[in-house]
């Protein structure tokens, strides 16, 4: 198996674990983004997630002086924006990989034997 396609098999694999059935399928489309056009798209994207989930905080659910934002179930009370805000962060973790992957430097087989006594 090629690595382009096991590292799309990772990073779905893990968008599952954090996010269940919307974290596998916002990787997939991350990683779709990705190929075609690179990890800035993505990081892109999961900027424009992020402030989608900061509006929908304060329409789903705006704030009152009886309930403070750190409450456990804050995103219960915001469903739509919790979801929003997993898929920011799977998009966020893609981007990090890709760029991470795009961004290494090739190794030769002159450069591995270098430096060994």
């Amino acid at each position: 198996m090629r690595r382009p396609a096991l590292l799309a098999i990772v990073l779905v694999a893990i968008g599952v674990v954090i996010g269940g059935a919307v974290g596998g399928v916002t990787a997939l489309v991350a990683v779709g983004i990705g190929r075609w056009r690179g990890a800035r798209a993505v990081a892109a994207a999961a900027l424009v997630a992020l402030v989608v989930a900061a509006v929908l905080t304060v329409v789903e659910a705006p704030a009152t002086g009886d309930a403070p934002g750190y409450l456990f179930d804050f995103a219960l009370d915001r469903p739509r924006a919790a979801t929003a805000g997993l898929i920011a962060g799977v998009f966020a973790l893609v981007a990090v990989v890709l760029a991470a992957v795009h961004e290494r430097a090739p190794t030769s087989s002159s450069d591995q034997g270098e430096g060994r006594d």
